[in-house]
């Protein structure tokens, strides 16, 4: 794991203060605070609706880089189809998708149509073992 302070120190050997707090300040946004060491008393779809919530919050441009998150992990996702796993993130990502609205509206429009399409593959998939 990385410190702020160490991302921080790190970045400014890369570009100027100013776009190294910046890069910070959208990393800290997109860090999940409601992870199983955080809150092991709730269970992980309890976890993630709040961290939906939590990210409604966030500015534009961290729910514009979550939507590039998103539909990374979504492709990657939808090719192990025989992980029981994946529908369900899958249907995270939706959910997710319905708390950030307020990125770029083209990358948006993706994430949504990308997370449609991988769960409807898996579905098409699962049908065609099941036959």
């Amino acid at each position: 794991m990385v410190t702020k302070e160490e991302l921080q120190q790190f970045l400014n050997g890369l570009m100027s203060e100013q776009e190294a707090n910046k890069v910070v300040r959208l990393v800290v946004e997109l860090t999940d605070v409601y992870t199983k060491t955080n809150s092991p008393q709730w269970n992980r779809d309890t976890r993630k609706a709040k961290e939906a919530t939590r990210l409604e919050k966030t500015s534009g441009a961290s729910q514009t880089i979550k939507y590039a998150d998103i539909i990374d992990n979504c492709l990657e996702m939808s090719t192990h189809n025989e992980d029981e796993f994946a529908p369900k993130f899958l249907k995270e990502c939706r959910s997710v998708l319905k708390h950030i609205p307020n990125g770029n509206k083209e990358l948006y429009k993706r994430a949504v149509i990308t997370v449609d399409s991988c769960l409807q593959q898996l579905q098409q998939k699962n049908r065609k073992q099941k036959k």
